[in-house]
């Protein structure tokens, strides 16, 4: 339809979420959400009533018991018929078994939805993500053509910079950009990430930072530096956008993380890059299916 100066409209910006969480408490278990706001359902139709104009996602797992991590994937499946958007799907699998993982990550490859694997770090003793067993777990993952999303809290980007230059094969995620203390001091954030930038076997989220506010402002305005910086060592062909939803929720609406992403990624080639083809290229999205097998 044209504009109403008889010129063309703009094409709508196609964007692609690329980290937000599905989960059912009633039939699995999430220990973290326990005593939370977020200690009930959240399925497709909680995640379409508020993404507003964003129609298609990558779906992370939700960190439910370890045992429960392929039955989370068939639940997630299962979403896909009331949620044609979904993309993709990054499943747990327990990657510190080594190489005893292989049969788990057969399983896996055999769903069309599933582009990746996410086992969270964030909470593990000094040391867990370079162990020898989880080092060999991680390597598998070029095997079965899988990427694996990182997520840990700051103090361990050291431990991620190892992992990512010990695994060159495999194409890792940054999560929410590393998780830096928004408000304590950011000098040694913004090395750990410029020399995980030189690592071209990663890519960075600019996800999740709401919420990692520890002082001072509270609003969009806090995280901006963070994303830029990222952004600006990264660059946008390595960026892509993620929401978060709904742990982000505890700190901003859906439309506002949004607008500040878009707002902060200068230029029409980049904004694309970043709302949408850097997830579509990492992840292999356009020839992924959802539904399984």
């Amino acid at each position: 339809m044209g504009a109403a100066d008889g010129s063309l409209a703009p094409e709508p910006m196609r964007v692609i979420d690329a980290h937000v969480h599905l989960w059912d408490p009633g039939r699995l278990r999430y220990s973290w959400l326990d005593g939370t706001e977020l200690d009930r359902l959240i399925d497709a139709s909680t995640l379409r009533a508020a993404s507003g104009t964003v129609t298609d996602f990558v779906v992370v797992q939700a960190d439910c018991a370890d045992t429960q991590g392929l039955a989370e994937v068939e639940w997630l499946v299962e979403q896909s018929g009331e949620l044609p958007g979904l993309r993709g799907i990054v499943a747990f699998a327990p990657l510190e078994r080594g190489a005893e993982v292989r049969d788990y990550l057969d399983a896996l490859r055999a769903i069309p939805s599933v582009v990746g694997v996410r086992r969270l770090i964030q909470d593990e003793r000094p040391g867990f993500a370079v162990a020898d067993r989880f080092l060999d777990g991680v390597a598998a993952l070029a095997d079965f053509e899988l990427t694996f999303d990182v997520c840990v809290r700051s103090g361990q980007l050291g431990e991620v910079i190892e992992l990512v230059s010990r695994t060159p094969d495999v194409q890792f995620v940054l999560d929410h950009v590393g998780k830096p203390r928004i408000g304590a001091d950011p000098s040694r954030w913004r090395l750990q990430i410029a020399e995980l930038a030189a690592r071209r076997n990663i890519v960075c989220k600019l996800s999740g930072l709401m919420t990692e506010i520890v002082s001072g402002p509270t609003g969009v305005e806090a995280v901006e530096p963070f994303l830029s910086y990222a952004l600006a060592e990264f660059g946008p062909d390595r960026c892509l956008f993620g929401s978060d939803w709904p742990v982000m929720t505890a700190a901003a609406t859906y439309s506002e993380w949004l607008d500040v992403v878009i707002r902060l990624v200068p230029g029409e080639d980049e904004r694309r890059a970043v709302m949408a083809g850097t997830a579509e290229r990492v992840y292999e999205l356009s020839a992924s299916a959802t539904g399984g097998s």
